[in-house]
């Protein structure tokens, strides 16, 4: 799923690799915060990502998909996002999340859930989850 967004706390340290954060909550829970903390439509919020922004973060999307998830948290480190191997309370499902790191600042780019055990090739984009009611509930659950 692409489109949703969250938010993880992760310690820099410049001599080490990005470490891959482990956590566990309800990820609806955790949707419906990141949605309530996104900036809103001309809010000023939003920051157009940069050329080698868009390609870090494709980079780590490919990465996560081939597992290699050490590797997309280094690669998503200097933008600010986490990679976290997330247990969804609710379902019992393992998923990857593509998070930005600091809850104290956002980009507006959103959050990234993978579903490692899907054998769907199914993307699910919330594309506008503050301005189209309930997407991101419906995203979500799909």
């Amino acid at each position: 799923m692409a489109g949703l967004a969250g938010a993880f706390l992760l310690v820099h340290r410049p001599d080490a690799r990005a470490k891959v954060v482990t956590r566990s909550g309800d990820l609806l829970g955790l949707v419906r915060t990141f949605v309530a903390a996104m900036p809103g439509p001309e809010s000023g919020g939003y920051q157009q990502p940069t050329a080698a922004q868009q390609a870090g973060l494709a980079s780590a999307e490919r990465l996560i998909a081939g597992g290699r998830l050490g590797d997309a948290a280094v690669a998503t480190e200097p933008f600010g996002y986490s990679v976290v191997r997330f247990t969804d309370v609710t379902t019992g499902r393992h998923l990857v999340l593509l998070a930005q790191a600091d809850d104290t600042r956002t980009h507006g780019w959103g959050m990234f859930v993978f579903a490692p055990s899907s054998t769907s090739r199914l993307i699910v984009e919330v594309a506008h989850p503050l301005d189209d009611i309930d997407t991101w509930e419906l995203g979500t659950e799909a």
